[in-house]
């Protein structure tokens, strides 16, 4: 095994970046804003859903492949958005699927069948691996005889640190052991702000990394791979070691930390502000990224379109060193479920 890599913070760039977040209003994301339809279970039964969806959120758009894509009530989805709206539909018509005993019995028959799409067929990919995930969260609950995930939650006296804390505890969870706590740190974040949990000690939470903004730090300049071998590996598209992987995104999570500690922001706030500038106006390929101009055709969602910093691009055009490149790295590939 190689010695740690040489992956560092540009504290220069992260400071203009920062300066740009600290004289405006950056607006919380409300994850039920866009719901199709409106949740007629309880907070309980929303934290159980969120839970199992979070559980299998990884690699919804993978490099070379696919994407995740269908049709919702409220109009054609994709990635996140889909994957989260057809459960909570289908949630609502059939409460099973946010039970404990419903998951540890899911086939990846009947998961296939939950996702499959009548105009864009079936686009949910490593279905017998997510649904081995269901299995395994629904298993333990199961076996630990909690009925709500909150149950567990206030076992460890509603406290997301600590070695008691619900964060560690989530660990026992395959889908939610990553060391860089992507999907905890997600679905927290959501139990939290959508489902009223009360959680003594939020501020401790750092922020999910995806890929999205792995590609969006590499291209700012706020991350730099010092480490020959592996910037190669990333400028040519190879996929990294799961040792490569965890510590070029809890650079980028050390990051969005920064961000959110100097301009006073939560870390959730920052994750959604940047997945969302990544994802819509920095997308993979090159000549598409809105460095100049977002077009009439941009999905950013409109909360950040109404920041006094918007100038019809991408919020970040003026201090990112890829702005008008023509050639931008892209995150590297991934096989994991982390993220």
């Amino acid at each position: 095994m190689r010695a740690s890599l040489n992956i560092s913070l540009d504290e220069e760039r992260l400071k203009r970046l920062t300066q740009l977040l600290s004289h405006v209003s950056v607006p919380k994301e409300a994850e039920s804003s866009d719901h199709g339809e409106a949740w007629s279970l309880g907070q309980l039964e929303l934290a159980n859903a969120y839970f199992a969806i979070v559980a299998i959120c990884h690699q919804t758009s993978p490099i070379g492949e696919r994407r995740l894509e269908g049709v919702v009530s409220s109009g054609a989805k994709y990635g996140w958005n889909y994957l989260k709206e057809r459960f909570l539909e289908r949630a609502i018509r059939q409460p099973d699927w946010t039970k404990p005993a419903f998951w540890a019995r899911v086939s990846p028959k009947t998961l296939s069948q939950l996702y499959a799409d009548d105009g864009y067929g079936l686009t949910l990919n490593r279905v017998n691996e997510r649904a081995y995930l269901l299995n395994d969260i629904g298993a333990r609950l199961v076996e630990e005889r909690f009925t709500h995930l909150h149950e567990a939650f206030l076992r460890c006296n509603s406290t997301l640190g600590g070695d008691t804390g619900f964060l560690e505890y989530l660990r026992g969870f395959e889908a939610y052991s990553d060391p860089v706590r992507k999907k905890a740190a997600f679905f927290t974040s959501i139990a939290v702000t959508q489902c009223d949990w009360k959680a003594s000690d939020f501020d401790c939470l750092e922020s999910p990394v995806d890929y999205h903004e792995l590609r969006g730090h590499l291209r700012l300049g706020t991350v730099r791979i010092l480490d020959q071998y592996l910037e190669s590996k990333v400028r040519m598209g190879l996929t990294l070691t799961g040792a490569e992987d965890i510590e070029l995104r809890r650079v980028v999570q050390r990051a969005n930390s920064f961000i959110a500690t100097n301009a006073k922001l939560t870390a959730s706030v920052v994750h959604y502000l940047f997945w969302n500038v990544f994802r819509y106006c920095c997308p993979r390929e090159s000549d598409q990224t809105h460095c100049t101009s977002c077009g009439p055709n941009c999905k950013l969602p409109r909360q950040y379109k109404d920041m006094t910093i918007y100038k019809s691009r991408c919020l970040f055009s003026d201090v990112c060193e890829s702005a008008g490149a023509s050639d931008k790295v892209t995150e590297p590939a991934y096989m994991g479920h982390y993220y």
